[in-house]
């Protein structure tokens, strides 16, 4: 299992409505489970990145990136030096070539066929769980 994880939905959208240090916060809260961690600016968020998370496995899913910079600012311009091994980071983004230069490794996801769509779509819309 993973020693932390953090899900951060739709960064591009969250940008507009919080800094980028309030959503490092958040990650932080989330991989750390300290709700009232305080870090303050940037570069400090980093050096908690560096200590408090070496030695942690972490699953952390960054979604809607569109830029480096948020990248950086969110999870270190170190990288994967910052991260022990068997920490996977997702990151979602509609620029393809946004990731090649911080990444391994991509994966394209497939476009759903018409049927598939539709059947996501009931599946969600008319869904009596409230989960989904």
């Amino acid at each position: 299992g993973f020693d932390g994880c953090c899900f951060l939905s739709n960064v591009q959208d969250e940008l507009k409505l919080q800094t980028i240090d309030q959503l490092q916060q958040k990650l932080l809260r989330k991989l750390l489970d300290d709700e009232k961690l305080e870090v303050g600016a940037s570069l400090g968020a980093h050096k908690v990145l560096k200590d408090r998370l070496l030695n942690k496995k972490l699953f952390i899913v960054l979604d809607n990136v569109t830029n480096e910079k948020q990248i950086s600012l969110l999870i270190g311009e170190a990288g994967k030096q910052l991260y022990r091994d068997g920490t996977r980071i997702i990151i979602t983004t509609r620029d393809k070539k946004l990731l090649d230069k911080v990444v391994d490794g991509t994966y394209v996801v497939p476009r759903l066929n018409g049927r598939e769509a539709l059947e996501l779509f009931c599946s969600k819309a008319f869904s009596t769980n409230p989960d989904n």
